[in-house]
């Protein structure tokens, strides 16, 4: 699928799952619930984001540490960059924009920077499903939850063995002898590259650290759930906060708009309706749970492009080129 192509069956999803999720809200009770919001739990919601992306940086720094050691604060910049980019840019590049801007301004391989970035998904990956998994342990679960459970589970573990067996020198000989020879040593060279990126599959505790980091991360992002919760005087229990990061984890990674539009909101107040809240607060709850995302990743991830001499067009080149 072309990159056109792909740009406009993210926008009808995008708007087919915003409607999906707001047919059934009343205007009246949507005002209602921003009048009665309680916005003192908004400064907590809008601290703990950037505290997330801060310990994401330092879960970064030890992916890479087996190849190069990195600061914090440039990983951090290249981390909000890389979110920056999936806000503003079609097709979903953040990722291949976040290995692109290591890789630039650390003089490291892109392929090698895109390894530690996959490295970090399945690791998000596993620990989002445990939160889906002890969220459902409380309910009875619909059928489309178990099974998305069961697929997601089949997938990272899919992707790690796959990178198990590519770090460990296997890789795929066999297909790239059926390459051109023209083609051959550049694709040897870019997997050669790659598996160097999963060094850190070799060090123990190094891993049980990124293990402990994740649940960190998403432990952050869980109270930032529970303080909107508490703007909108919603009395739900802890395991409702993990449950809705599970359940917009699932929905965000349907093809979508820049931003995740719509499929932020259908995620949100899918979660929410696990716990009989109305849709017309569940919906308010989700719009603004969305911009308190997307406005300050946004804002600072613009910064810390300009502060490493960077464009929007080089990105969205370098992130075409990725996928």
């Amino acid at each position: 699928m072309s990159g056109r192509w792909k740009t406009w069956v993210g926008v009808a999803v995008s708007l087919a799952l915003l409607w999906v999720a707001a047919r059934g809200v009343d205007p009246t009770e949507l005002g209602s619930a921003f009048r009665h919001l309680r916005p003192v739990w908004l400064i907590p919601t809008f601290a703990l984001l950037f505290v997330r992306f801060w310990f994401t940086a330092i879960r970064w720094q030890v992916l890479l540490q087996p190849i190069k050691t990195i600061s914090v604060h440039r990983l951090f910049g290249v981390t909000m960059i890389g979110f920056m980019a999936n806000n503003v840019l079609p097709a979903r590049m953040g990722e291949f924009v976040r290995a692109y801007a290591l890789a630039k301004s650390e003089a490291l391989s892109t392929s090698l920077s895109f390894a530690t970035i996959v490295l970090e998904r399945v690791f998000d990956g596993f620990t989002l499903l445990a939160f889906l998994v002890a969220g459902l342990l409380f309910l009875r679960p619909e059928r489309w939850l178990v099974w998305s459970a069961v697929a997601s589970f089949c997938l990272y573990v899919a992707v790690l063995g796959g990178l198990l067996w590519l770090r460990h020198g296997r890789g795929f000989g066999w297909a790239l002898a059926r390459l051109p020879l023209s083609a051959r040593d550049r694709v040897a060279r870019l997997l050669d590259s790659f598996a160097l990126g999963l060094d850190v599959l070799g060090d123990g505790r190094a891993l049980a650290v990124i293990a402990g980091l994740s649940l960190l991360i998403w432990g952050v992002s869980a109270v930032t759930a529970w303080t909107m919760f508490a703007a909108f005087s919603l009395d739900l229990p802890a395991h409702a906060a993990v449950l809705l990061l599970a359940i917009v984890a699932v929905a965000v990674a349907l093809p979508s708009a820049p931003g995740y539009v719509g499929t932020f909101q259908a995620g949100t107040v899918a979660a929410l309706g696990l716990f009989a809240v109305p849709e017309s607060t569940a919906f308010s709850f989700s719009v603004l749970f969305h911009v308190l995302h997307y406005v300050p990743i946004t804002v600072t991830g613009l910064v810390y492009l300009s502060l490493m001499n960077l464009t929007l067009s080089e990105l969205r080149t370098a992130g075409a080129k990725g996928r």
